[in-house]
């Protein structure tokens, strides 16, 4: 849609992860249902930088383990990881996923639908991550706010104590499976 206008509120909370990852060069894990933001975060907090994305149902290993060492840090983004389970070389890809992570090297962000997976446990906990979930991605009252103005939506009252309701509603379902 050429010339329509796209309404971003940043996730504060998510932000201020990604940026300390960023600064203390640190593996991100980002996680959530699908549609929650996790893909957007990272493109608009990368805008203007060089990097490289892979999906991790359609990547190689050979792929990865092209990313040459070098003096100079690159950032490497792998997204969907929930869609290696449908690889035949999940094992081998999961092994160039985790020298990823032990490399000064890269800055690595992954992502996917659901916490850290079983397999990047120990490194998780060797190296630390920084993980973003769907709570850090949701509004908070003030960015529903903000996204209702920047949108033009107009609410009942009604509707917008509904709204309301359903917003803690679905952070506090999120604060009790953590």
């Amino acid at each position: 849609m050429q010339g329509e206008k796209i309404c971003y509120v940043k996730p504060r909370r998510a932000i201020r992860r990604l940026k300390a990852a960023d600064e203390e060069n640190i593996t991100a894990y980002i996680y959530g249902v699908s549609g929650c933001g996790k893909t957007e975060l990272v493109m608009r907090y990368l805008k203007n930088r060089k990097y490289t994305l892979f999906n991790a149902g359609l990547v190689t290993v050979e792929e990865l383990r092209e990313i040459k060492v070098s003096k100079q840090r690159k950032t490497v983004v792998i997204n969907s990881l929930h869609d290696m389970a449908m690889q035949n070389d999940t094992e081998e890809i999961r092994e160039a996923i985790i020298e990823l992570v032990e490399r000064e090297d890269v800055w690595l962000i992954l992502s996917g639908r659901c916490a850290v997976p079983p397999w990047l446990t120990a490194v998780r906990y060797r190296e630390v991550f920084y993980v973003i979930g769907e709570q850090e991605l949701l509004f908070d009252e003030d960015q529903a706010d903000q996204y209702i103005a920047m949108t033009g939506m107009i609410f009942s009252e009604e509707q917008r104590a509904k709204e309301k309701s359903i917003l803690r509603w679905y952070a506090d379902r999120l604060e009790h499976h953590k």
